[in-house]
């Protein structure tokens, strides 16, 4: 993955996010991500030079659910790591729903009260 990347510069400024503090069964975006980077046996360090960030620390964020996936960045960690589509995206479109939902049922609860 490293050795055929440029390490290109962030735009983690003004990108937008992809949320991944949510479970899809067992495992959300964070937990995906964590998986097929130790099964390709690159380090949070590589990862993390990949995409363009200085500090590994956004990437072990990122795997735990602390901080969110810039979207400009999504599709080079899916290809870096050999991810299906499919899994990314049924993981989000399932954590979207969910906030959907939680979001709905506690504006429903501030209308019944």
């Amino acid at each position: 993955m490293a050795k055929r990347a440029k390490k290109e510069t962030s735009t983690k400024g003004n990108s937008k996010s992809v949320s991944v503090s949510n479970s899809i069964g067992s495992q959300n975006v964070g937990q995906l991500i964590k998986a097929y980077r130790e099964k390709q046996g690159i380090t949070q360090k590589a990862l993390s030079d990949y995409l363009g960030y200085d500090n590994p620390q956004f990437i072990s964020l990122i795997e735990n659910g602390h901080s969110k996936v810039p979207l400009n960045a999504l599709g080079k960690v899916i290809a870096a790591l050999n991810i299906p589509e499919k899994k990314i995206i049924d993981s989000l479109l399932n954590t979207y729903e969910q906030e959907i939902r939680s979001e709905i049922g506690s504006v429903s609860k501030k209308k019944s009260s």
